[in-house]
């Protein structure tokens, strides 16, 4: 018997009592329905059936794909670090020579076309009913672009978090290579590790690794023979909690001596998302396989539109997705489907679903919210395809099928937050800054309003890191962070851009000179002492003022405006706050006592005025 022939028998009788043309008419029904791609290889490992999908994701026609092997050379597939992927590692190649399976194998498709796609694998045995002989490979690839962008977020969010550790406060330590002994630590070292006055100097890099001395060794002699190196460890606290840390080292001279200079990152929130995005993929790859599987009777939620006359017909599993049996929810339509996805979903799955009506896209794909009987919503991955069509052109029937991905959609949340916040003050970060500013910038121009943006610097910072250490100053950075915050407006935004350097962005202002009562307030506030840890802390801070000048004005000569002005607060005297007026040199309100024709001093009693009022 066949592996078409073996497959479609299988159906038959899962399905009891159906004759043999309806079990092979939903056979086929069911893997067109497919979005993943499933070919049948026979047992001389020719291509003797294969789905849509299939086609669409490899870029290959019906004719181009019937007969071929898994060592064919039109494949032209990559591993995952870019090299060719040789026939012989094909997943079918492997069955037919083992007869077992192969699960979650990763390989990039390069398309005809030009195109490229990354697609996970799954490959599974056939054999006969009659005898039990090999008799062919099913196999099954999705596609995972998706995926590989996620992966590619977060190396960007790795790549700004170790940006943003830069631009503050780095773990260093100074080590001696004889012995692995630590000669000189950083004040954010003695803190994160958490030992006493200098308890941190004289301790042996064993006295933190957890993981033996033959790591260490092995991590010192890479730093000794390349200069420098990068390595995973472990390490344990003065309180003895572990922490994972990634280390970047190299090898300086001081003194005619060697000395290994190590910057020490804490990944372990990372880690922990990277390995909960891990278990979430790997959840979706066994819902996949169930999909693969679906020949023989899925546990995927799936469904069958009939569009002219809005009768659906839903399986358990999709019911189960929702917290409901399916005879709780009586008669179904697609009255049913509207009813319980979210009102804000519909528009975009209905535009989607007539993009497939009108032949545009050949899938109907779209991720929705549907309500589940306790009362929160669960996002669905919503895949479909018209399998029959009228004379008329015309959509009969639509099968597809439901995946829960609220798993995956939680980590995809929690990175993006990440990747926007900046992690000691709570506010936005550099790259959210960056891209609120192009947006808000258009915004006004939009509504022909004024976008205010204020750049502040506090003063003598540094001599509070010099004098009370790098704690304190991350203690006060979080304070003057509170106090922006409270006097910024709800539509404000206001971010931290690295170092002691804030920035809010007023959208929709009248005039420039409205952002005279904040940036006095915050001044004034600041400026005040701030009692940290029994230790009374003076600062001061510097505000740059400018908006957009007209309508060709861009974020990028916003800020550098914004930037001059802040500059010349400092000339002046510090703990004040500057216009960037255009055309002229900036001013301020001690050294350019006219602005647009009004006395600024007044100006601001003016305005506090009316607000009173």
């Amino acid at each position: 018997m066949t592996p078409a022939a073996n497959m479609k028998a299988q159906q038959s009788q899962l399905r009891g009592g159906d004759s043999s043309r309806d079990a092979e008419r939903r056979y086929k029904r069911l893997l067109e329905a497919l979005a993943e791609g499933v070919v049948v290889h026979d047992a001389s490992g020719a291509i003797v059936e294969f789905n849509h999908a299939a086609l669409s994701i490899l870029g290959l026609t019906a004719d181009e794909l019937t007969g071929v092997t898994p060592i064919d050379p039109r494949w032209n597939c990559v591993h995952v670090d870019g090299s060719p992927f040789p026939g012989e590692d094909h997943p079918a190649a492997k069955v037919m020579a083992t007869h077992k399976s192969q699960a979650d194998i990763v390989m990039g498709v390069n398309q005809p076309d030009g195109s490229f796609s990354w697609i996970r694998i799954n490959a599974e045995p056939l054999f006969s009913e009659d005898n039990k002989s090999f008799d062919g490979v099913i196999v099954s690839f999705a596609d995972i672009n998706a995926l590989k962008k996620a992966e590619v977020a977060i190396q960007e969010r790795e790549r700004l978090y170790r940006q943003m550790f830069k631009n503050t406060t780095a773990v260093n330590l100074l080590i001696d290579p004889a012995d692995g002994r630590i000669v000189d630590a950083s004040n954010a070292a003695k803190a994160f590790y958490g030992f006493e006055d200098d308890g941190l100097i004289g301790r042996t890099i064993l006295d933190l690794n957890v993981n033996g001395s033959g790591e260490v060794r092995k991590h010192i002699i890479d730093v000794l023979e390349k200069g420098a190196a990068s390595f995973d460890v472990q390490h344990r606290l003065a309180n003895g909690s572990l922490r994972d840390i990634q280390i970047h080292a190299g090898l300086i001279e001081l003194d005619e001596r060697q000395f290994i200079h190590s910057t020490n990152f804490d990944v372990t929130d990372r880690k922990n998302y990277e390995q909960q995005l891990v278990d979430v993929n790997h959840a979706l790859s066994s819902e996949r396989q169930r999909l693969d599987e679906i020949i023989w009777g899925t546990n995927v939620g799936t469904w069958e539109w009939h569009v002219q006359i809005g009768d659906v017909r839903f399986n358990e599993r999709w019911a189960d997705i929702i917290g409901y049996r399916l005879e709780e929810l009586g008669n179904t339509s697609i009255e049913t489907w509207i009813t319980y996805c979210h009102p804000d979903d519909l528009e975009q799955s209905n535009t989607r679903l007539e993009r497939v009506f009108a032949r545009q896209d050949e899938y109907y794909e779209c991720e929705c919210r549907m309500r589940h009987k306790d009362g929160h919503w669960v996002w669905v991955l919503d895949r479909g395809k018209v399998v029959e069509w009228d004379d008329a052109g015309k959509p009969l029937r639509m099968s597809g099928t439901h995946t829960d991905i609220t798993p995956s959609k939680a980590v995809e949340e929690e990175i993006r937050r990440l990747a926007q916040t900046d992690q000691l003050t709570g506010l936005a970060n550099r790259y959210q800054f960056n891209t609120m500013l192009s947006q808000i910038v258009q915004l006004n121009r939009r509504y022909k309003k004024n976008v205010v943006l204020m750049l502040l610097d506090l003063d003598y910072f540094k001599a509070v890191n010099d004098t009370y250490g790098h704690p304190m100053g991350d203690k006060l950075l979080i304070r003057v962070g509170e106090i922006i915050k409270t006097h910024s407006r709800g539509a404000d935004v206001v971010a931290r851009l690295g170092g002691d350097e804030f920035a809010i962005i007023l959208p929709l202002i009248e005039k420039v000179t409205d952002a005279a009562i904040p940036a006095s307030r915050i001044i004034e506030e600041i400026s005040k002492p701030h009692i940290i840890d029994g230790q009374t802390i003076r600062v001061g801070a510097s505000i740059g003022i400018t908006t957009c000048h007209d309508g060709e004005s861009n974020p990028e000569l916003i800020y550098n405006d914004a930037d001059r002005a802040l500059y010349r607060a400092k000339e002046c005297g510090r703990n004040k706050y500057c216009f960037h007026k255009t055309g002229v040199a900036e001013s301020c309100e001690e050294c350019d006592k006219l602005l647009c024709g009004d006395s600024l001093s007044s100006l601001i009693h003016e305005m506090a005025a009316k607000r009173e009022a």
